[in-house]
């Protein structure tokens, strides 16, 4: 039996255990191919060479000789360039039974289909996926407490368990398999969902709703197909949770609330009764189940029909965009506007560009100069190609997705949303904050507070002014005349037209009042006391004083501090945290007679106090 030579190609742990397994046998590795950071530490510390893969790889391994190529947790699909390099051959890992549940995410398919068992199966690669004669395969059982988290954990200790039987095969020549039957094939595409986007079906068995939360259930880890879901009063909430109640409920028509509380709320089927637990809005927030839903209640189910197939159509857009957006939410900066208000219902109003460029010119002039203007250097936008159209999209999917300067408008427009779900089946991404400023070739993007046009600028004016709106109309239109983004040195950005520099330097600058010079500050204070002692005037973590109280605070510390034999010309030092007590310590010192006074900047800090002096005016 001769060594043989492998080269692994994998993205997840599993890749390492069985790089492991094969260096354990005495079986050598020519080469990693992984785009996963931790497998690739793991190669390096091991000494071996990483190989990236995608495009090109055909020529990145054409150097490196090995008698198996080992498709472990990869989904890439090879080409055939690829496979014909090995000298004796490819073998793939694949986390179903061939060949039922061929293609992608086999046990969730597998549970959502009620299937008792399932399994795993180590095959030979063929340009075709998951075709190849069968080397290993393994069965188990699903367990009616199995969750997709749990499929997947014995899907992957079988694998591992197994792999040592295959490398005692691959070392045999031939190689002992058995060609898969041909009938009884299966194949579930990158694409696929579950009908309806996850929403439960109450007119199902409780076994089956319950069923499907389980199967939709991926505990901590990346969910590649959707949370489950309900719908009340409107809003569509994920559901984490679901278990048959103990004891047997009063029988309803299928969807009626038969108990609710803050926790879990109990749902009838058409067998039996449901407990749904976990609920949440899309976005993960909390839930009050009590005011969103009240016994007697009933709950909607999707079936068989216009509706499911037409939120099936729009999950179908979502996926084909999915792993583009899922990398760009999680770095996601979203462009912000100041000076806005909370708004109600939207009232978009327009304002004419003046432009001297066109079409996807002007969007992305106008992402330029939001980012230009960004204290990140960055902004993402929300992008809708047709705005009117996506402010109609439903609870399932975004109307936007996220655009930013240098990005090409044509790869928004192929793939115009994402699943709304998508930030609780991922939890790197976060909850997902939407831009305040969009890109459209028409209409107010929803959500935004303002968004630009090729041809005018939309703003709600319900928390936009007029004002504000104009002045970031000119702007763009200021920047188009200069020349635009590639003529102009980033370190000196002319991006305020002259108009808007006047306002800021010369009439927004004009301050100068009239006041009496010979007035100290302690007395300019007091006379403001006089005139309006109820008025608030200080404000300091959430504790607030009015003119007269903060007046008669600081007359005290003023009193102790004569007693204490302060005078006209003393240094007084203020010992102070950062809180209301800084400034009542300071207008008391002034009105005990001491020097006017000048902040500096903490001299050293003592546990959580900063010591600051002051210092006699010059």
């Amino acid at each position: 039996m001769s060594v043989q030579s492998y080269v692994i190609i994998g993205n997840e742990s599993l890749a390492i255990q069985c790089a492991e397994k094969v260096l354990a046998s005495g079986g050598t590795l020519a080469a990693m191919v992984t785009r996963n950071p931790d497998v690739a530490a793991w190669a390096v510390k091991s000494g071996l060479s990483v190989i990236q893969p995608g495009a090109g790889l055909e020529q990145r391994l054409s150097g490196v000789a090995h008698d198996w190529l080992l498709s472990i947790a990869n989904l890439d699909m090879l080409p055939e360039a690829v496979l014909a390099l090995p000298k004796r051959g490819a073998v793939n890992f694949h986390d179903g039974p061939l060949p039922a549940y061929a293609g992608l995410n086999a046990p969730v398919w597998a549970m959502l289909e009620g299937q008792a068992r399932h399994g795993i199966t180590w095959h030979i690669t063929e340009a075709r996926a998951d075709t190849g004669a069968i080397i290993e395969q393994v069965m188990f059982d699903i367990t009616e407490n199995d969750t997709a988290l749990t499929l997947n954990t014995k899907a992957y200790e079988a694998a591992i368990g197994s792999f040592g039987a295959v490398l005692d095969k691959l070392a045999l020549d031939p190689v002992p398999v058995v060609a898969q039957p041909g009938e009884g094939r299966s194949y579930y595409g990158k694409a696929k969902r579950p009908a309806a986007a996850g929403r439960l079906d109450f007119t199902a068995s409780a076994q089956d709703v319950a069923r499907m939360v389980r199967a939709l259930d991926h505990g901590p880890y990346w969910n590649p197909l959707a949370v489950a879901k309900i719908e009340a009063g409107g809003v569509v909430m994920a559901v984490e949770g679901a278990a048959i109640p103990r004891e047997p409920m009063a029988a309803a028509a299928p969807g009626t609330v038969l108990e609710v509380d803050g926790e879990a709320v109990c749902v009838a089927c058409g067998e039996g009764a449901v407990v749904l637990s976990g609920i949440t809005t899309l976005d993960g927030g909390a839930v009050d189940l009590p005011a969103a839903m009240a016994k007697g209640d009933v709950l909607p189910s999707l079936v068989a029909g216009p509706d499911v197939a037409a939120v099936d159509a729009e999950m179908a857009r979502a996926a084909a965009g999915e792993a583009r957006w899922r990398g760009r939410l999680k770095v996601m900066v979203p462009a912000e506007l100041a000076g806005i208000g909370a708004g109600a219902v939207a009232e978009p109003r327009e304002i004419a560009l003046d432009l001297g460029v066109e079409g996807d010119a002007v969007l992305s002039l106008a992402a330029g100069l939001v980012a230009a203007l960004s204290e990140h250097g960055v902004a993402d936008l929300a992008f809708a190609e047709d705005a009117d159209a996506a402010n109609t999209a439903s609870a399932y999917v975004s109307g936007w997705v996220p655009l930013r300067f240098g990005d090409d408008v044509s790869v928004a427009r192929k793939a115009p949303c994402f699943a709304l779900d998508l930030q609780l089946r991922d939890r790197e991404i976060g909850r997902i904050g939407q831009p305040m400023i969009g890109l459209s070739e028409g209409g107010l993007v929803d959500g935004t507070a303002m968004t630009f046009a090729p041809d005018r600028l939309v703003y709600d004016a319900t928390r936009v002014s007029e004002t504000l709106a104009q002045i970031w109309a000119r702007r763009l239109e200021h920047l188009s005349r200069v020349g635009g983004l590639e003529a102009i040195a980033p370190d000196a950005w002319p991006v305020l037209p002259d108009s808007e520099r006047e306002m800021l330097v010369s009439q927004w600058n004009a301050t100068e009042v009239a006041f009496d010079a010979e007035l100290c500050v302690h007395q300019a204070f007091e006379r403001q006391v006089a005139q309006s002692p109820q008025a608030e005037a200080l404000v300091c973590e959430g504790e607030s004083l009015s003119y007269g109280a903060l007046n008669a605070r600081a007359n005290k510390v003023a009193h102790v501090l004569r007693e204490m034999g302060v005078k006209p010309g003393t240094l007084v030092g203020l010992a102070s945290e950062r809180s209301v007590n800084l400034l009542i310590g300071a207008l008391g010192i002034l009105k005990a007679g001491g020097p006017m006074c000048r902040w500096t900047r903490p001299i050293r800090r003592t546990g959580s106090r900063f010591i600051s002096r002051t210092a006699p005016r010059r």
